[in-house]
Formats: structure tokens, C-alpha cells, sequence
């Protein structure tokens, strides 16, 4: 594997640690992985840390979508997205594309059970609103 040049402060710069992490190889198997991409907080987890992992005000994504507690900030998201949008100048049609481009991949990322009330259509919906949220 050949060296990483790093361009710091405008001099090139070679790290050998830096280089020595390109080639580890993976202890635990993780490339091997055949679970969901963005997977659920295991339980043994949550049990002790449960207000850790829920989120306080926003939803992003399948897991808590939904949720009542968080349905004042997910009232905002359709607002924020046409603001994004008219902001990038680009037009809706044009990002709402991209995000059904990628849907069934992104869907895909996700535990199957937390799908089961989502079908295709409002995934895409949720995965547009959430995606101008962030952006």
C-alpha cells in the first residue's frame, strides 16, 4: 500500500500511524457483517441507558418516527425542506429524484421490523424531509 501524503499547514506531511491504520485488518469480523448497515441500540444497552438513546426533539430516520413527543419539530420539517429547497435554487422535482434514486439502498441500511408501518412511499417521504432537515 503505498504511503498517505497529508498536505498540513501547506507542507506534505507522511504520518506512518496514520498509514499503519490503512492496513489493519478487521479483528471482529465488522466487513462480515450481515445485520442492518444503521442498526437498533442493542437492548442490554438500553436497559440500564434507555433516555441515552431516545432522542429528545427531533426524529431523524425509521427508529422514533412517529413518536408523539417529537411531532413539534417533525411539523417544522416540510417548512424547513421548502426553505432548503428555494434556498439551493434547485428544484424540488430535482432533489425529490435523488431521494427515490437511493431509497430502496437506504431502506435497505435499516432493521426490517422497524419498517413493518413504513411502507415504500412514506419512506421516501420521510427520507426527503429528513435529509433537507439535516442539510
Amino acid at each position: 500500500m503505498s504511503p498517505i501524503d497529508i498536505e498540513v499547514s501547506g507542507k506534505a506531511w507522511n504520518n506512518e500511524w496514520v498509514n499503519s491504520i490503512m492496513e489493519t485488518i478487521d479483528p471482529l469480523g465488522y466487513n462480515q457483517m450481515r445485520g442492518p448497515k444503521i442498526p437498533r441500540v442493542p437492548e442490554t444497552l438500553r436497559d440500564s441507558n434507555e433516555k441515552c438513546y431516545d432522542p429528545l426533539a427531533v426524529s431523524i430516520g425509521p427508529y422514533h418516527h412517529g413518536e408523539s413527543k417529537l411531532q413539534t419539530v417533525e411539523k417544522l420539517k416540510p417548512f424547513m425542506a421548502k426553505q432548503y429547497v428555494l434556498n439551493s435554487g434547485i428544484p424540488v422535482d430535482d432533489f425529490y429524484c435523488k431521494v427515490v434514486e437511493v431509497a430502496d439502498n437506504a431502506r435497505n441500511c435499516y432493521a426490517k421490523d422497524s419498517l413493518n408501518d413504513i411502507d415504500n412511499e412514506k419512506f421516501k417521504k420521510m427520507m426527503f424531509l429528513d435529509g433537507c432537515f439535516i442539510l
